[in-house]
């Protein structure tokens, strides 16, 4: 008898009879079998991977379970052991030739869906059609997979980051967020001018206009209203309004003070059109004598381009007494018409560079940011936020509908983001599109085209990585991400050291105006983050899950203090009359001083005092330009000296060398 082969399996003896033709299953449930592999019965019941040879045995409580389910697991195991293998080499292959993670490593796609809770009923399978899978299983007790250990420890770790809130003995409270400016946290604009010895920037009442007194004493005089502008009550007092009409500038000096507001606006704020500031609201001030309430919204928008111009005037001191009479001049012929009643584009072009003013001024922040409000609901109730084409209107008031609105809409955003406050606006409720682009020559964008897409995605931001529910790390750096790729046009990209002195002063500022505003998002987006970093591990941030917020807020203050030193370099006199630089300069100072005071063994504190110093010598050239405008000194003045010690003067480090991208 030959040998049998040892390498084949020995043939499983069937016993005698009729030969089955149901499955296993089939015949132990005694179904009736469609006599296929698998059976619609199997595959019915969830468990067509065991037929037709396989059975489901049962346990108690009528529960039922596969056979070999601790076989089962074990593949499971190793099935788990080899794809965190997987992971660990292709992480270290991506670390190799990039710095972006691998998208199958993102933990969006490495994230598990959670096990669905036991069945207390006790239930079999059978007896349940909704769910997907009819073939329960004991619980593993194994540990789970370390990519889903990470995100839950994610989900569970949150940052309380939610702003401040003063409430003060006799009841009135102010909110700040998150997100405001360093010097708004409670210290008033009077209290700071008074510490760097800038007294003389404190504004004094207006005097030149009668007093509600002084009106009330004359003969027939109607009676006394509001004098606050949110209750946009009308007070059209014909003796009042015939003294505010002798304050306007001589023909000569109000078209000197159009050309300084048409040539600031290219880059600081967005301009009325030439067209529309002489043909129509110039022309209905200067030349017509009539006293509707579209020329009493034409003066007060009038007025409030003289207040933008007097504050950039070159021939004028920076933060002139001028200025805030023509602000005031404005504050007042708007109520002569109330735009509660007759709503105009003009009426809400007149909050809009009203809040521009107190926001480039930095006088009533507070203030600024209810014009803004104001000036929201007026464009919703004349439809600015829906696209006007639909409307079949002319082509010129369709353009300016949509310029007037992605203005609004972008300061609204920025202050609203300056003040840690939610926006008005929402773009979900947006329609409009955005302003065709006019006069931009070779340039792929105009800079206020770039400001109004950027605000739209610093809106979006705002809801979903700003709000008062703290986001997880991942949406942060999603955000992130995005804020570094959104792109900028190679003409407002502040690429070199040292810009040519030859180019116009608006590519400066513009360029410095596009990099502040993405390194200050930036800032504000990982703050939270870099505290909780230094809080938890000063020694060793290296080693924090937040280093790349360490990172992220040291690279922005960094560009923001940089980027002020080289834009001062050229463009002192602008730079002095802006507030928003310094305060942007000052948050990133904080920061700097925080790594130095902090960490100050990290590789990052060096770096950090250098900044400092230019920040201290860039204010302080500032408070000397302004102090000498103001009082010119009899002799040249003594150099500036390093603040601490006084160990004689201190010349700032030199750009070049320096990039900022």
């Amino acid at each position: 008898m030959p040998p049998r082969d040892k390498g084949k399996e020995p043939k499983v003896k069937k016993k005698p009879g009729r030969t089955p033709t149901s499955c296993a299953e089939c015949r132990r449930l005694k179904l009736r079998c469609d006599k296929n592999v698998p059976c619609e019965k199997c595959v019915s019941r969830g468990c067509g991977e065991i037929c037709p040879n396989g059975v489901l045995t049962s346990t108690k409580g009528n529960r039922m379970i596969l056979s070999g389910t601790e076989e089962l697991h074990e593949r499971i195991s190793q099935l788990q052991g080899r794809v965190r293998d997987l992971e660990s080499a292709l992480r270290t292959m991506q670390t190799a030739v990039s710095d972006d993670p691998h998208p199958l490593l993102d933990n969006n796609t490495l994230r598990l869906p959670p096990l669905p809770p036991p069945s207390r009923t006790g239930s079999s399978p059978a007896s349940s059609s909704s769910s997907p899978s009819m073939v329960t299983s004991q619980p593993n007790n194994r540990d789970p997979a370390p990519s889903v250990v990470l995100k839950m420890e994610e989900d569970v770790v949150t940052i309380d980051a939610f702003g401040t809130l003063t409430i003060e003995q006799n009841g009135a409270a102010t909110y700040i967020g998150k997100t405001a400016r360093s010097e708004v946290r409670g210290t008033s604009i009077r209290q700071i001018y008074a510490d760097c010895g800038l007294q003389f920037l404190i504004r004094a009442p207006l005097k030149r206009l009668p007093t509600a007194h002084e009106r009330q004493a004359r003969p027939g005089a109607p009676p006394s209203t509001s004098s606050t502008l949110l209750d946009f009550e009308d007070r059209d007092d014909p003796y009042l309004r015939e003294q505010v009409y002798k304050l306007l500038p001589p023909l000569s000096e109000a078209l000197r003070l159009c050309e300084i507001y048409l040539n600031h606006g290219k880059l600081l704020y967005t301009p009325i059109t030439r067209p529309e500031l002489l043909d129509e609201i110039f022309t209905t001030i200067y030349q017509h004598s009539t006293k509707s309430f579209q020329s009493h919204h034409a003066l007060a928008l009038l007025f409030a381009v003289f207040a933008l111009a007097s504050h950039f005037d070159p021939n004028g001191e920076p933060y002139s007494p001028k200025s805030r009479e023509y602000y005031e001049l404005a504050r007042t012929s708007l109520g002569f018409a109330s735009p509660v009643r007759q709503t105009t584009l003009a009426a809400i072009q007149t909050l809009i560079h009203m809040a521009q003013y107190l926001d480039l001024t930095d006088t009533e922040s507070q203030s600024a940011w209810m014009y803004i409000g104001q000036a929201v609901r007026f464009a919703f109730s004349i439809g600015l936020h829906l696209n006007a084409a639909r409307w079949t209107l002319p082509q010129h008031e369709i353009d300016r509908r949509s310029r007037v609105f992605w203005q609004l809409f972008t300061l609204d955003t920025w202050t609203s983001f300056c003040l840690g406050r939610p926006p008005s606006i929402s773009s979900s409720f947006v329609d409009s599109e955005y302003p065709r682009e006019v006069d931009v020559a070779d340039q792929e964008m105009s800079f206020h085209s770039w400001s109004y897409r950027f605000a739209s995605l610093l809106n979006s931001a705002m809801a979903s990585g700003m709000g008062p529910k703290q986001p997880t790390y991942t949406t942060i750096l999603r955000l992130d991400r995005q804020l570094r790729d959104f792109h900028v046009p190679v003409a407002w990209r502040a690429n070199t050291e040292n810009e040519p002195s030859s180019s116009p002063s608006e590519i400066h500022l513009s360029r410095w105006l596009v990099l502040a505003n993405k390194e200050t998002v930036l800032l504000n987006l990982h703050r939270p983050y870099f505290a909780q970093a230094v809080h938890d591990s000063p020694n060793e941030t290296h080693k924090h899950r937040y280093l790349p917020s360490v990172v992220a807020i040291y690279r922005a203050s960094w560009r923001i203090v940089h980027g002020l030193q080289l834009a001062w370099t050229v463009v002192p006199q602008i730079l002095a009359r802006l507030h928003l630089p310094w305060s942007q300069a000052l948050s990133a100072a904080i920061v700097l001083c925080v790594l130095v005071t902090k960490l100050p063994s990290s590789h990052l504190t060096r770096p950090s005092v250098e900044k400092l110093k230019i920040s201290l010598y860039s204010l302080q050239q500032r408070v000397h330009l302004i102090e000498s405008s103001h009082n010119p000194p009899a002799l040249d003045p003594q150099p500036m000296s390093e603040s601490a010690g006084g160990r004689g003067p201190y010349s700032p480090p030199p750009a070049s060398g320096l990039r900022i991208f």
